[in-house]
């Protein structure tokens, strides 16, 4: 007995999921940004605040190629997404990009399951 009775849905399903939380994270980078502590030379004093952080468009627009390909059932335009989205995180994994390696890692085995699965 299977698991799961329809794979390819299921994978298409969870790999939207997956780029909308990313888009949705990857707005708030870009308008709100990033947590940043500002401490002036010389004094104890130190002041938090947020700095918006434009580079974070690129896995917006990953995501959104995801989104549109998966909604669309067009695989050249999800691949595109999930090769935007994943040369973002490769390219910056130690700054902003290190937030996208695990969703990108999790899409790529959504695209391959639903590529790949048999609907019966």
């Amino acid at each position: 007995m299977r698991f799961v009775k329809r794979p390819k849905k299921t994978a298409t399903v969870m790999a939207a999921f997956i780029a909308a939380a990313a888009a949705v994270y990857a707005l708030w980078l870009l308008f709100v940004g990033q947590q940043v502590i500002t401490v002036i030379e010389g004094s104890t004093v130190g002041e938090i605040g947020y700095s918006p952080n434009p580079s974070a468009v690129f896995p917006f627009t990953g995501a959104l190629f995801l989104l549109v390909g998966l909604w669309r059932q067009q695989q050249v335009l999800s691949w595109v997404g999930f090769l935007i989205l994943a040369a973002f995180s490769a390219l910056f994994v130690f700054g902003i990009g290190g937030f996208f390696v695990f969703p990108s890692i999790a899409i790529l085995a959504m695209l391959l399951i639903s590529k790949f699965a048999k609907n019966q």
